[in-house]
């Protein structure tokens, strides 16, 4: 009668132990607020926490540039229910964007995800020049009907990270006062809900690179104009400076007579490249072409509005009424 006992007891239902949680019952893992999100190695440490009541069995971490955890760049790791920290065991790609996130795993179920967490890997510039950023929206001349746009750019450099740039907006090309001004960084847009703008005006805005306090890339420059109701008086059109740079070869030396070959042209007796882009004339990339006022050669150059050839040497430059 009592090994009968025994073994009526073993069979309560409430003396069996609950495995795994249910999916109502995991929550999103919280992640700390950090001091900077630029990593200085390629393999940063991560960690979140968690409260739920119930022990998932483990967590899920993604890893994607740009936040795509869909494209073939994202990658996944895992740790226990008792690990909140997590290091990628190969390199992180340099020079990049990524975004992160956590969540909460029990069997076969994957809970809610934590937010997404920016975080930037370097090297980090240090200057003494780089490229001006490259600006994105407004659109040159766009019509802004919102007072507080968002303000986007991006930077050209290849091999290390821009960690701050500084930015404002002004009526005046000159920017002698602004209606907005600050710096950020490395996030590469501004927006504030704070309406600056007012109707009916054109605007010039700019940015520029920095390492700590110094200036490091000249300024990139574009305007747009603001329209708030149906019709705005005076609007102008955008003026824009465009070219293309390229390595003008001519295979053939001495003084003229004959047939010249292709790209050829003879002037003053002589045969010199034509001026002519051929298809196996490559394009000069990286170039920065600036801008004087006046005449051909310019006595000097206005150093904040400038643009650099591209891949195949095409530059293209927008520059504000009266220059």
């Amino acid at each position: 009668m009592l090994a009968a006992a025994f073994l009526a007891a073993c069979n309560f239902p409430d003396e069996t132990p609950e495995t795994g949680c249910d999916a109502s019952s995991l929550i999103p893992p919280g992640i700390p607020i950090e001091d900077s999100q630029i990593s200085d190695t390629l393999r940063p440490t991560v960690e979140w926490v968690y409260d739920g009541e119930c022990e998932p069995d483990g967590f899920r971490i993604e890893f994607a540039p740009d936040a795509d955890f869909g494209s073939a760049q994202a990658f996944v790791g895992s740790t226990d229910a008792a690990t909140w920290t997590w290091t990628p065991s190969a390199d992180l790609l340099p020079v990049t964007k990524y975004g992160w996130r956590v969540a909460a795993v029990s069997s076969s179920t994957i809970g809610p995800y934590s937010i997404t967490r920016p975080l930037w890997t370097g090297p980090v510039c240090d200057g003494p020049y780089l490229r001006a950023p490259r600006l994105i929206s407004p659109d040159t001349g766009e019509l802004v009907a919102n007072p507080s746009p968002e303000l986007r750019w991006t930077s050209d450099e290849e091999d290390c990270l821009v960690a701050n740039y500084v930015f404002d907006v002004s009526t005046d090309p000159a920017f002698p006062t602004s209606a907005i001004e600050g710096s950020t960084g490395p996030w590469e847009a501004f927006d504030t809900e704070l309406d600056y703008l007012i109707d009916c005006q054109t605007y010039f805005w700019r940015v520029a690179a920095t390492a700590g306090m110094d200036l490091v890339s000249e300024y990139a420059v574009d305007f747009f104009q603001t329209q708030f109701g149906d019709t705005c008086e005076g609007q102008i059109e955008p003026v824009t400076v465009s070219g293309t740079l390229w390595s003008d070869v001519c295979s053939a030396y001495g003084t003229c007579s004959g047939v010249l070959p292709a790209g050829c042209q003879c002037i003053e007796g002589g045969i010199v490249a034509d001026g002519e882009r051929q298809a196996t004339e490559a394009g000069i990339a990286g170039v920065t072409v600036h801008v004087g006022q006046g005449e051909c050669p310019a006595a000097s150059y206005l150093s904040q509005y400038n643009a650099v050839t591209d891949a195949d040497g095409n530059f293209s430059q927008t520059l504000p009424p009266g220059i």
